[in-house]
């Protein structure tokens, strides 16, 4: 009877280290993943040719960088100058939404 008990709990807390480790690879990756920058960090990046594609969502702008690390950066004002430099260093526009 004992034997059954444990066997029982081994089983549960098995399926449960499972279910914790499934969970912690969806949710760790994006995160972990992608870096948070500055707005003037953002730019700096852009006017030193480091940002290869941004996808812009009102003033939230997300892309990958050159060396193909994700990034997010918060505009804290609607810059209208934006559209122009990041097309003059190149870098692809993937989504353009409310400037």
């Amino acid at each position: 009877m004992k034997n059954d008990m444990w066997r029982n709990v081994i089983f549960w807390v098995i399926i449960a280290g499972i279910l914790v480790a499934l969970f912690s690879s969806f949710n760790g990756n994006n995160s972990a993943s992608t870096q948070k920058l500055d707005y003037s960090a953002f730019i700096d990046k852009v006017d030193q040719n480091q940002i290869s594609s941004v996808e812009i969502n009102g003033r939230v702008f997300t892309g990958k960088s050159t060396s193909g690390q994700d990034f997010v950066s918060y505009a804290p004002w609607s810059d209208p100058f934006v559209l122009s430099e990041l097309l003059k260093h190149k870098v692809t526009v993937l989504s353009l939404i409310h400037i």
